[in-house]
């Protein structure tokens, strides 16, 4: 750790300091791929070699690439649409503040199988794979001891029931590492089976926009009722209206963290999610397709105690993650066309 620890100061220094008179050495970043932050801000600073020293200390730094509006996710999202039995032709926005059976068919539970306890939420998005955070998956064990096997509770309310499938692959993102906290924080699992849609069970779709222009968003899950009764989860799917914030309201200042990352929670009370809930998803109804079908645009990545007033959650930004969940779920555009399955 003390190694770990010299090697960053050392590299802190040699990279980011600069006289303040040789300002005219300084390069101008990319205006439509970088920005110029503080080096601490960059998100990518760990893992790059070479930096481009735009300011005192701060360096270019990559931003995320925007999606394309017409992409093999939104074409899966079609073709979900496409059954008139499960969407029909008519918008039905559900109000209600409680979760009624059914009406959350894309929640998925995620559990472990050995010894069976459930961990985390997370969100159906195709028929074989399941949207959830990345710390949700990589766990902590006793050296010599083999890593758990995963499972996913598909169609369940009552934490009790619901269909269960096993995990084949769980797959964090390449770039997630613990100790960056919420840093990349999404993963997919990969079912032993094909999950067939029905009246319980239904995907959600995948954005087609950051969701910044969406004020309000639900947040579900079985995570705990309170902080101070940590041995006693939600006994039925429960849901919560959030607000999203400016993501310095989530004690966060980094501008390109603020692209890859969503600042929501409870305005004047301690609606928000809470332990237990973390992997689950933070969606709306599909502005086109109505309660026929979820739109999920964060993940439950980092939140704080959720009996305290006005608290806050920090969410991973599904948008900017299109690009690795397309190459990984929909591989060619015949596994796009077909991606409905249902019964």
């Amino acid at each position: 750790m003390l190694f770990k620890l010299v090697i960053w100061l050392i590299l802190v220094v040699c990279v980011v300091e600069r006289n303040p008179a040789e300002a005219n050495e300084y390069y101008t970043c990319d205006s439509l791929s970088e920005k110029c932050v503080l080096f601490h801000a960059c998100i990518h600073a760990k893992h790059k070699g070479y930096f481009k020293i735009c300011a005192i200390n701060s360096i270019c730094c990559r931003v995320p690439k925007k999606p394309k509006a017409d992409t093999r996710s939104s074409r899966a999202c079609l073709s979900y649409a496409s059954n008139t039995t499960f969407c029909p032709r008519h918008l039905f926005i559900s109000h209600s503040q409680e979760s009624y059976r059914n009406e959350l068919q894309y929640m998925a539970h995620i559990g472990l199988t050995n010894p069976r306890a459930w961990i985390c939420g997370g969100t159906l998005i195709h028929s074989k794979f399941v949207l959830t955070a990345a710390h949700c998956v990589i766990l902590e064990r006793a050296v010599g001891t083999e890593e758990p096997g995963f499972l996913v509770r598909l169609g369940g309310h009552n934490s009790t029931d619901g269909a269960i499938y096993e995990v084949a692959e769980k797959i964090p993102h390449p770039d997630y590492k613990e100790e960056d906290g919420t840093k990349n924080d999404i993963a997919l699992l990969k079912l032993t089976k094909t999950v067939v849609f029905n009246d319980q069970v239904k995907p959600a779709c995948l954005p087609t926009t950051s969701g910044q222009e969406h004020a309000k968003m639900t947040v579900s899950g079985w995570g705990l009722y309170s902080s101070y009764e940590p041995n006693k989860p939600a006994p039925q799917l429960r849901k919560a209206d959030v607000t999203q914030f400016k993501y310095a309201e989530c004690n966060e200042e980094n501008e390109v963290l603020q692209e890859m990352k969503i600042c929501a929670g409870g305005e004047n009370d301690a609606s928000d999610s809470c332990q237990g809930d973390s992997g689950g998803p933070l969606a709306i109804w599909h502005p086109e397709w109505g309660s026929c079908l979820g739109q999920v645009f964060g993940i439950v990545s980092e939140g704080s105690f959720c009996d305290t007033k006005s608290p806050r959650t920090i969410y991973t930004r599904v948008f900017y993650y299109l690009q690795w969940i397309e190459d990984i779920v929909w591989k060619t555009r015949e596994e796009t066309l077909s991606a409905a399955e249902w019964k």
